[in-house]
């Protein structure tokens, strides 16, 4: 085998040569995915829990996002506020 053979076998692979992707019900909306899809939580908190990509940006992020800013908020709270608990 030429040195030109060896490297496009080594690095330029058909996509008959890669594995199939895992295929997944998505925990949100359940559809079935392919993919290893994403971490739910905090919308949903089972090991092993996968969503989809679309649910992940439409409802898993603004939910994180919400809750960093919740807690900036309990960061950020005078001490009056403290007082009172």
């Amino acid at each position: 085998m030429g040195t030109e053979k060896w490297f496009e076998k080594k690095f330029f692979k058909t996509p008959q040569d890669e594995p199939p992707l895992p295929q997944f019900e998505c925990c949100l909306c359940t559809d079935d995915c392919d993919g290893y899809g994403h971490n739910p939580y905090p919308l949903v908190d089972e090991e092993g829990a996968r969503c989809c990509d679309d649910c992940n940006a439409e409802e898993v992020i603004p939910a994180r996002l919400t809750g960093v800013m919740s807690f900036n908020e309990f960061l950020n709270r005078d001490s009056s506020e403290v007082a009172a608990l």
